[in-house]
């Protein structure tokens, strides 16, 4: 490794920016350089210490199903951009490749071959498709296909063959690098070709031309009642109608309007939702629209309308908006709905639709004919849901007033009954329906579980425990309940039926990261007991995000040497973590949990010298001692339909300090900033501008007008708007393009003072003179990174500005004064790529790379910059140098967020602390000791226990390795070569990692035939703990008889941009990748794992050590 300690790191270490020597606050400072005030010694890292935060899957990443077609019920869900199919007992059935996929959209045959397939989206603009017998990759979009947002995706018989087709659609609607109104259908009857689009199974791309596009609220009907179906897409004035057997636009003769067909009033950017019906029996579908929107009066709307097809109205009218009806007040009144909210409510065959007008602050739920709009009935409160709870009875209406949850049933509309019944208090839950949004965008509807005889139960959330009424009675009747941990949240169900064991139930996802089966009572059966001793499924997928603003933990000293860690969990709440005797099997003590707030600052309020917390929640300001109860203010900030918007910024010093946030208002679309004194008063607020639609950063703050006080530079709408920091004043704009965080470099930077970073528009350099005038442009880049916020970092020519592109895994490093001296890399499977082609022909599977942080010395006088990546790796490259050269990269086997640099032990150096996608938050400091040389996997069950085995045929994986002076004792995992965990620790579930104290260890719990295996084992010292070392890996076939065949994956070899420093870091080098097919979760062609997965295994491996 090259040494930076030269004098001229010195001479620019003392003129950066005064900055404290912690990480207090998102992005360490107010100038928001992400810069690390220290030093480290990370040239070899291990995990010192984790612990963790919990899990997240969403509503839309969540299944149960007989995927594999072997009579067993599979739970499928989304964790980390990979789909997992489980046992309810967290045995692994199959997992996915690590492709950022965001959704499960249908599991379905799509090639006719007899065998489920699994359709899923993610980024940038992919959608794939997965065999359902062993996750295998069959067939994938091709990049640039579609933006890196995907929009719609339907399924349908688009051209009548009797198959299923796939409607895709780029997101456009004002996302970042779209490709507007582009959209493909897809048919797979002749199979998946090469396994990638390259137009074979293209049935048509949607014919092009619209005024704006918005491609997430398409629909797939027959609207005009002739048995073949057609797709309407939205624009801000006009609806778009086109053939979908063919793609051609079925024009209506507007030029004005470019072929569609008028609305006659403002759908603003076609933000509609959308549901598929037949409001009048007549056999040709409408579409029932709802909007509330937050725009300019001018174009706003906040309606339900219903579109319709008319053969008698003259040519190029016949597809028209047949009633809409607005609130009074399109800027102060509001419009909700429930995304089931069109039925027939009394039986007659005509449909009606549902929703709330909430004018003059009043909430009245108001029950409309589907044909005309005329209203049936009007009902005090809040529309919660429409559920039909019996096969004969009618759909029964759900409205929340005041605190009573009120159920109502129609057998006509001469008067509104009284209510059937009324709940206490609660919110119901609802699943995702995969066969509605087949062809609509509202998709979301009411949990119910099936009672005994006809009818169903209604599943409410009251308080902390899940309910199940039986509602077919008089009086409601509770027919099972579940009560979650306390702070546990309910993220995510849906239905099951013959899970674990045969019957109804439904799949809970609880937000510290465990997935409970439910049954017809709600009690749970896969959450320990004799049945499976094991607590139910480990989801993870909960960290700080791929990037953005997100859950990042910040650190500060409380009074100790070392500092300490403040972060938020999945459960909501606020944790302080006090490190310093962390272990890799002590985990970081808990000071405190505060729940309910977010977006921590740490910093002495009281001026006693400690340092307190201030912290924001929807509506308030808090600050609270370093004890994290004592209170030392709370503060409105929001009312009305406000909330609070981004993190807390400190400006100015001593008494005259403030506490900076934003606020949102969801009424008028306006957004503004809000300062809080030290004692807790509102200080000022800025006026209100309208940010609805054109966007709202983070403000940064710079001394704009020259007199050495702190102003504040904040994207509101698309300038960037300079704000006095004494009294809140608008001092005026600089130039357009929704920055998200601008970068303060004043003084460092020659006459760039501000950097353009994270924003909609390509980051560069702009100059904004002193005293306030505006701006001018310097320099800027040829991409966008909407926010991917960059980091700053000084190198011999200069200081440099660090950003990752939007979608993608592109880093470039810039000078910041004037842009020269560009270099891009690519970051894909652990290493890096002089290009994308590059990487994708290693084989290497690219990521998406997140936020930058940077420090002036990782170690030895190592300028670094640190990105995570979705890829699984956090990566640490030399800014520096010609061409960008790789230090070292990490695997955690889950895509990785972003890092902040601490002293968490007190030894005067900074470690790393970084969130994964496992659901862990990790301390990474300095290995103490070597690993192990080698791991054998070994086959006890056959007496093979001195040899590395390929292939075990026992009922036991076994594991050897030799052992390592001054270690104490080991632990070791086993991992799919997906990186999805088999082992736990008894004594923490959360934890895949089990102690010992012997080199040979047995696992035999929780395994798949035709599954390959990893032991994953570090050694643990007096002083701290070794990076990982890996066996090779082995196929697990006790079971031959279900072993599937899979796919092989070969690595390729990756183009060397390291400039010839260290390639990686761990006892294997951490390369490349083999190919996007299958995991090798059931992969039987070969005996030994994939090189691209004993890659990413020694990179996690090295930087487990590291922050052991």
């Amino acid at each position: 490794m090259r040494t930076y300690r030269t004098a001229w790191i010195a001479a620019l270490l003392a003129l950066a920016a005064p900055a404290s020597a912690d990480w207090p606050m998102h992005r360490q400072n107010p100038s928001r350089t992400a810069t690390a005030p220290g030093s480290s010694e990370l040239g070899t890292p291990a995990i010192r210490w984790r612990t963790y935060l919990g899990g997240s899957v969403g509503v839309r990443e969540l299944a149960a199903t007989d995927v594999d077609g072997d009579g067993q019920v599979e739970i499928l869900y989304v964790s980390g951009g990979r789909i997992v199919a489980k046992r309810p007992d967290d045995r692994l059935v199959w997992e996915t490749r690590p492709l950022t996929l965001r959704a499960i959209h249908a599991i379905r045959d799509m090639d006719g071959d007899g065998i489920l397939d699994v359709v899923a989206s993610g980024t940038p603009g992919r959608i794939a498709i997965f065999r359902g017998t062993d996750g295998a990759l069959e067939w994938r979009t091709a990049p640039g296909t579609i933006g890196p947002s995907i929009g719609a995706v339907r399924l349908a018989d688009l051209n009548g063959d009797s198959r299923l087709d796939l409607y895709v659609a780029d997101a456009a609607c004002g996302s970042t690098d779209s490709l507007l109104d582009v959209a493909f259908a897809f048919s797979f009857g002749g199979g998946y070709g090469s396994g990638i689009d390259d137009g074979s199974q293209r049935l048509w791309q949607l014919e092009r031309g619209r005024r704006y596009v918005c491609g997430v609220n398409d629909v797939v009907l027959d609207v005009d009642g002739d048995g073949d179906l057609e797709i309407i897409a939205w624009a801000s004035n006009e609806m778009y109608l086109f053939d979908a057997a063919t793609g051609a636009k079925i024009d209506s003769g507007d030029a004005a309007f470019q072929g569609g067909f008028p609305t006659g009033f403002s759908i603003p950017y076609g933000t509609n939702r959308t549901w598929v019906t037949d409001v009048d029996g007549d056999g040709a579908m409408e579409v029932v629209g709802y909007t509330n929107n937050s725009y300019t009066p001018s174009i706003n709307s906040r309606a339900v309308f219903v579109v319709g097809w008319d053969d008698a109205r003259p040519a190029g009218t016949q597809l028209h908006v047949r009633w809409v009806t607005q609130v009074s007040d399109i800027t102060a009144d509001t419009h909700t709905w429930v995304d089931e909210s069109a039925m027939d409510l009394d039986g007659d065959g005509i449909v009606e639709v549902t929703s709330t007008f909430t004018e003059g602050g009043v909430a009245t739920t108001h029950v409309r004919d589907g044909r005309d709009g005329t209203v049936r009935a009007s009902i005090p409160g809040e529309l919660q849901g429409i559920v039909q709870l019996s096969e004969t009875g009618p759909p029964t209406l759900l409205v929340q007033d005041g605190l009573d949850l009120n159920g109502y049933r129609f057998s006509d509309f001469s008067a509104v009954p009284p209510p059937a019944f009324t709940l206490p208090a609660s919110s119901l839950l609802d699943r995702f329906d995969r066969g509605a949004y087949a062809q609509q965008s509202l998709a979301n509807v009411p949990l119910t579980v099936p009672l005994p005889g006809s009818t169903r139960g209604l599943v409410v959330l009251e308080g902390d425990t899940l309910k199940l009424w039986d509602l077919s009675g008089s009086t409601p009747v509770m027919a099972g309940s579940y009560a979650l941990p306390p702070n546990v949240t309910a993220v995510a169900v849906a239905s099951q039926v013959d899970a674990s064991r045969p019957g109804p139930g439904a799949l809970l996802v609880r937000s510290d990261g465990f997935l409970v089966v439910l049954d017809r009572t709600l009690a749970a059966i896969n959450f320990g007991g004799a049945e499976i001793p094991l607590p139910g499924i480990r989801t993870g997928g909960y960290y700080s995000g791929d990037h953005g603003l997100g859950p990042v933990p910040v650190a500060a000293s409380f009074g100790r040497a070392a500092e300490e860690v403040v972060v938020l969990d999945s459960r909501g709440g606020l944790i302080r973590l006090a490190t310093a005797d962390a272990t890799i099997t002590q985990p970081p003590e808990q000071v405190f949990r505060w729940q309910g707030v977010s977006f921590p600052l740490l910093t002495d309020v009281d001026g006693d010298g400690i340092t307190d917390v201030v912290a924001v929640d929807d509506t308030r300001m808090h600050a609270r001692e370093a004890d994290g109860t004592s209170v030392l203010f709370t503060t409105p900030v929001a009312m009305g339909q406000q909330n609070t918007h981004g993190d807390v910024v400190p400006i100015g010093s001593g008494a005259s300090r403030r506490f900076v946030t934003g606020i949102f208002d969801r009424g008028d679309g306006n957004g503004s900033l809000a300062a809080v004194s030290v004692a807790g008063a509102s200080s000022w607020r800025t006026t209100p501008v309208r940010v609805a639609g054109s966007g709202f950063g983070y403000p940064t703050v710079d001394d704009v007008q020259g007199d050495g006080g702190d102003d504040l530079l904040v994207n509101m709408a698309s300038p960037l708007r300079a704000i006095d920091g004494a009294d809140g004043t608008i001092l005026g704009t600089t130039r357009g393009g929704h920055s998200n965080m601008p970068i303060n470099v004043r003084g460092r930077a020659g006459s760039t003072t501000t950097l353009w970073a994270g924003s909609h528009t390509p980051p560069g350099g702009i100059t904004i003179a002193q005293p306030f005038s505006g701006s001018s442009d310097v320099w800027e880049l040829d991409y966008r990174a909407t926010r991917h916020f960059g980091a700053v970092v000084e190198c011999p020519d200069g200081l440099q500005l660090a950003i990752s592109r939007f979608g993608s895994a592109q880093l470039t490093v810039a000078r910041a004064e004037d842009g020269a001296n560009r270099r891009d890399v690519y970051a894909a499977d652990g290493n890096l790529f002089l290009s994308a082609e590059a990487a994708a022909a290693s084989g290497a599977i690219a990521g998406l790379l997140g936020n930058a942080t940077a420090t002036q010395d990782l170690g030895g006088g190592q300028p670094a910059v640190l990105f995570g990546s979705t890829d699984g790796y956090l990566y640490a490259i030399d800014p520096c140098s010609e061409p960008l050269r790789k230090i070292w990269s990490l695997s955690f086997r889950a895509p990785v967020g972003e890092a902040i640099f601490a002293d968490t032990d007190g030894d005067g150096l900074e470690e790393l602390v970084v969130s994964a996608a496992d659901g862990f938050l990790y301390g990474v400091d300095t290995e103490a000791l070597p690993a192990p040389e080698s791991v054998l996997d070994t086959d006890p069950g056959l007496g093979l226990t001195t040899e590395d085995v390929d292939e075990t045929r026992g009922a036991a994986l076994g594991a050897r390795w030799d052992a390592v002076p001054e270690a104490e004792s080991y632990e070791y995992a086993v991992f799919t070569i997906g990186g999805s965990p088999v082992t736990r620790n008894p004594m923490d579930e959360t934890n895949p990692f089990i102690p010992t104290t012997s080199t040979t260890v047995e696992h035999r719990l929780g395994l798949e035939a035709g599954t390959t295996y990893f032991f994953a084992v570090r050694a643990i010292g007096a002083e701290g703990t070794s990076s990982e070392a890996l066996s090779d890996g082995t196929l697990y076939a006790y079971d031959p008889s279900s072993v599937d065949g899979g796919v092989t994956l070969d690595a390729g070899a990756p183009v060397d941009a390291s400039g010839g420093g260290d390639a990686s870091v761990g006892r294997d080098g951490g390369g490349g990748s083999g190919g996007e097919g299958g995991c090798g979760c059931r992969a039987a062609g070969t005996g030994r794992a994939p090189l691209w997965a004993l890659l990413a295994l020694g990179a996690f491996a090295w930087w487990r050590r590291r922050s052991a």
